[in-house]
């Protein structure tokens, strides 16, 4: 089954007597106000929806705009980007339950390539798949490394146009698990064409 995460913005703009409102958008900290709804849909590989797993809702803090530069200072648990780890908690006790009968997919787009959503299903049960942004290395089968050119790294190569497909599997060994990914598709047609996309790694 596939547990599917995204985020959601609510704009209350028309609304200005709404209290506990905050930014969603980049034109200022008081130009488009609203609220952040994080959730985690659980489907069958149909597309038939199931229920929610988990669902988060905030509002951020005004004063915290434009504080985006310093976010490498930040610890993860400080970052919005916690949600993603949110939600993988809720889709790998959901595989817990579940058993070995059923296998839990974790569904993320490019902002959920964050190291610690990846370390996070290193030690769980429920699996991932996300759509690479940043300039990945994946295991080959002779044990090596194979680079992989993530959506932010194809942005780059605008005046170019490949298309390529790869498969790679590692054994498990020295402590590590199994993996095999499929890479596929990198196009480019100028800045707004640029497309990447990796088509699903799992232990």
């Amino acid at each position: 089954m596939l547990a599917i995460q995204d985020t959601t913005s609510l704009n209350y703009t028309a609304h200005p007597a709404t209290e506990g409102l905050g930014p969603i958008g980049a034109s200022g900290a008081d130009a488009t106000l609203g609220l952040e709804v994080h959730s985690v849909l659980m489907s069958t590989l149909e597309g038939t929806p199931l229920g929610l797993l988990d669902v988060n809702a905030w509002a951020r803090d005004p004063a915290e705009f434009g504080q985006a530069a310093a976010r490498a200072d930040r610890p993860i648990a400080k970052k919005e980007s916690s949600k993603w780890l949110r939600g993988y908690a809720a889709a790998d006790l959901a595989a817990q339950r579940f058993g070995a009968r059923t296998q839990v997919v974790v569904v993320g787009d490019r902002e959920a390539d964050i190291y610690e959503l990846f370390a996070a299903a290193t030690k769980g049960q429920a699996e991932i798949l996300v759509r690479a942004v940043q300039p990945r290395k994946i295991l080959a089968p002779d044990g090596g490394s194979r680079a992989f050119c993530g959506t932010r790294c194809a942005h780059r190569r605008r005046r170019t146009r490949s298309r390529s497909r790869s498969t790679a599997a590692a054994p498990a060994r020295n402590g590590w698990p199994k993996w095999s990914c499929v890479s596929a598709r990198s196009r480019s047609r100028g800045h707004s064409g640029a497309s990447a996309r990796v088509r699903g790694c799992a232990r």
